[in-house]
């Protein structure tokens, strides 16, 4: 089935793993208080080091997680074809933990929770791998510009008050931040092991 140009990635190998995600992220919503796994800033205990991973997947309120769950889709609409079973799940996780770096960056106590730090993360390394397989390397670098750009103006001028109406809470723009800079960081290095692999055929 297409979509303008591109081919909806009804597959299971494909559809099956944000699916996952998804209904994690809603028994975690219906099940569980976000308080108590949530990112709490300024430090961890050494017993809560679960919460780098643990916040991400909690949200606070229905739009927040319905946000998420468009990103979610997004990423598989437009980059599925980028991912095996171990590299979506590879790449889901390090810019969780990347994302939620950003508790420690903040100036006042507070705690994060959501999903949006790792999803600009995985949109920006789907748009490396756009560019790097040059199927799509326009639309990579449109999507690359638009969410650098983004993420820029949330961290500076304080774009993001849409996104905190919506949610019902201050939008960590540093989690947006974090997780595009591990988005950044994982598609390079993909790009250097693509290099490497074509090297050596």
């Amino acid at each position: 089935m297409q979509l303008f140009d591109y081919d909806i990635p009804l597959e299971p190998k494909h559809s099956i793993k944000p699916l996952i995600v998804i209904s994690i992220l809603f028994i975690a919503f219906f099940t569980a208080s976000a308080d108590n796994w949530s990112i709490i800033n300024p430090s961890l205990h050494h017993d809560d080091y679960f919460r780098l991973l643990s916040g991400n997947f909690f949200h606070s309120n229905i739009s927040h997680l319905l946000l998420n769950t468009g990103g979610l889709l997004l990423i598989w609409l437009f980059h599925a074809e980028h991912y095996s079973w171990r590299s979506y799940f590879s790449v889901l996780l390090l810019c969780c933990i990347g994302s939620s770096l950003a508790a420690f960056s903040l100036t006042e106590s507070g705690s994060i929770i959501g999903l949006s730090g790792a999803l600009h993360g995985m949109l920006i390394y789907g748009a490396i791998r756009d560019i790097i397989e040059k199927a799509y390397r326009q639309v990579g670098l449109i999507m690359l510009v638009a969410i650098v750009a983004k993420v820029i103006a949330e961290n500076t001028i304080g774009l993001g008050s849409l996104s905190a109406d919506l949610i019902g809470m201050r939008v960590a723009v540093e989690a947006h931040f974090f997780g595009s800079l591990s988005g950044i960081i994982l598609g390079l290095a993909s790009l250097k092991l693509v290099t490497k692999t074509t090297n050596t055929e």
